[in-house]
């Protein structure tokens, strides 16, 4: 299983959207930019934007305040659903966060072993 270290920053543009910029320190070309909106039930809108890298560590650097926090993320296939695991470092460490999308709200969850 091969992960990716990730800095993610966090910044409140408004009340209904927040943005989340991650850089990837492999070999990756590209940062994202997320846009999510708010939780309706279980789910919620998201919208990724690929930017380069010099603007999304511009955009940590610059416009995060300070709020950066650094993991490794992991995608681990089980069954039909693919679960993404984040394991912080730094202020978070140990922490660990497991979340996969399902494809329905009423979608019955098998939990790995």
């Amino acid at each position: 299983m091969r992960g990716a270290r990730i800095a993610q920053g966090q910044c409140q543009f408004a009340m209904v959207y927040r943005w989340r910029q991650t850089v990837a320190n492999c070999a990756c070309v590209c940062a994202m930019l997320t846009f999510k909106g708010r939780r309706s039930g279980l789910s919620r809108d998201e919208f990724d934007f690929a930017i380069s890298m010099q603007e999304g560590q511009n955009l940590l650097a610059h416009h995060c305040e300070g709020h950066v926090l650094q993991k490794s993320h992991y995608v681990v296939p089980a069954e039909a659903l693919t679960w993404e695991v984040d394991v912080y470092s730094g202020v978070l460490a140990g922490d660990v966060i497991a979340e996969v999308e399902l494809p329905s709200e009423d979608f019955v969850l098998p939990l790995p072993d």
